[in-house]
């Protein structure tokens, strides 16, 4: 079973390369604020309350994005390999061994790659704690304390959220019929709609109708209609939702101290309640915008839009991180602004609540770095499953040009759905601070939003666009012939 385990690994680099690549973010940004905390520990005093507040922070903004990426690429890790799990069922490995083959894996690309955040968050500590803290007193020069005992708590807990976020995949890979699991390509997303298109002139087809369905239980998961929730995915949903529905009750009952200090975490905790609840929204909210534009206007675009609704597990994926990352953003500034309206209005005075640039990058550096890599890295890990299905569409017909629009287009869908759900949850969080504050509306401040929405685009087009022209340098019959 090692040399199964080792082997697979190896022979799908792209796919765990991905997860790699997501999980050294986690233990980074993991790893600095361990050391934030382990610092204010030893020292004690002032500094002990300031990197205590200061490591609490970094903690509760980017503990939501931690959760969003890590499970959303051990999941689609694991929906990427059903067809090799399901091989392996063939051959006689018994589906309770597939179930433990897959979390093995998981275990040890976030044992490896938390340990490597860790080494190259060691370096980087002191010149970042001391960019952060230079102006404050005490701070430049101060011992650090990054021990790896630290370390080894970073590394077990990314391990831990990334092996109990994949159980629903790795007991969906163990469950599934091995020939039912060869005939499905995206397990678990539901078939789509029909579709007919032509390349000479434009395509055809229904448009999804996103309706949910009846509610039930099935084993451990919640179902809607075609989409089931996993327990660890309800139980944070229930409790993100719990804490948005408890602070908004308690902002409305405090004054202005109380609110300042607690508003910040408002929007992240509906952008947590959004994110459980994806596999729900995200298929309405691309639906509904993608409908705007006429089915006909042009084939790669109608392919390009079934494939995004179709493929949800992938497309969630990508657009999970970023629609978080986006929120934090916005709704970080938006908050600030509306403050700030407030104390305009009843002292006269403005510039109350500015946002210094170090205590930015403390709040939203680490979020913003997870969701740039996890929204990129999760498209880059289902390119590979993305040649087949081109190599099909030039062999029935399709150019060059029109592959490459399909790739731009579905980059562009996922980034245009997160954006839009990420302005919904920034405006939600500010309707109810405005309302907590006797406002009649909110101080909307968006800039930082396009601003890390358009990086995000560009992220996606590159983790979208370059493996597609690589792919098609490829021979048509090669890239069929695999699978």
């Amino acid at each position: 079973m090692t040399r199964l385990i080792w082997n697979d690994l190896v022979a799908h680099a792209r796919v765990w390369g991905g997860t790699l690549a997501v999980v050294i973010a986690v233990g980074f940004v993991g790893a600095l604020a361990g050391g934030l905390l382990e610092t204010g520990m030893a020292h004690g005093g002032r500094i002990e309350e300031a990197l205590m507040s200061a490591a609490s922070v970094v903690v509760s903004f980017a503990a939501l994005t931690a959760l969003v990426v890590l499970s959303s690429a051990a999941n689609l890790a694991v929906a990427l390999h059903t067809r090799s799990y399901a091989l392996w069922q063939l051959v006689g490995i018994h589906p309770g061994l597939v179930g433990v083959v897959v979390l093995a894996q998981l275990a040890i690309v976030a044992v490896v790659g938390s340990i490597v955040g860790c080494l190259i968050a060691t370096p980087l500590f002191r010149p970042i704690l001391d960019w952060v803290f230079g102006s404050w007193n005490g701070m430049p020069g101060l011992p650090l304390s990054l021990s790896v005992g630290t370390a080894a708590l970073v590394v077990a807990g990314v391990t831990g959220v990334v092996v109990v976020g994949g159980l629903r995949g790795a007991r969906r890979a163990s469950r599934v019929p091995a020939v039912a699991a060869l005939r499905e390509p995206e397990p678990g997303a539901g078939p789509g709609p029909g579709a007919r298109v032509s390349f000479t002139g434009g395509g055809t087809g229904r448009r999804a109708d996103g309706r949910v369905g009846r509610v039930r239980w099935r084993g451990s998961r919640l179902q809607f209609g075609r989409v089931q929730f996993g327990w660890f995915r309800a139980l944070l949903t229930v409790a993100a939702l719990i804490a948005t529905i408890s602070l908004a009750q308690g902002l409305r009952g405090s004054d202005f101290s109380g609110i300042a200090s607690r508003a910040i975490l408002l929007t992240p905790l509906i952008a947590g309640v959004f994110a459980g609840i994806g596999p729900l929204v995200f298929p309405l909210a691309l639906s509904a915008w993608t409908a705007l534009v006429p089915r006909r206007a042009s084939s790669s675009w109608f392919l390009a839009r079934h494939s995004a609704r179709y493929r949800l597990s992938q497309s969630s994926a990508a657009i999970n991180p970023l629609m978080v990352g986006i929120t934090l953003a916005g709704g970080l500034f938006t908050t600030a602004a509306t403050l700030g309206t407030a104390v305009a209005a009843t002292t006269g005075r403005t510039g109350s609540f500015e946002l210094a640039p170090e205590g930015v990058v403390l709040m939203l550096g680490g979020p913003l770095l997870l969701a740039a890599i996890g929204a990129a890295a999760t498209v880059f890990m289902s390119s590979g499953a993305r040649e087949r299905e081109f190599a099909l569409l030039q062999a029935a017909g399709a150019t060059r040009g029109v592959i490459i629009k399909i790739a731009l287009w579905e980059a562009l869908i996922s980034a245009v759905t997160a954006t839009l759900l990420a302005v919904l949850a920034i405006g939600i969080g500010g309707l109810v601070l405005a309302h907590a504050l006797g406002m009649p509306a909110p101080t909307l401040a968006l800039s930082s939003a396009w601003l890390v929405a358009g990086g995000g685009l560009v992220l996606l087009l590159a983790a979208t666009v370059l493996p597609t022209l690589a792919a098609l340098r490829r021979e048509i019959p090669h890239l069929l012939a695999v699978e």
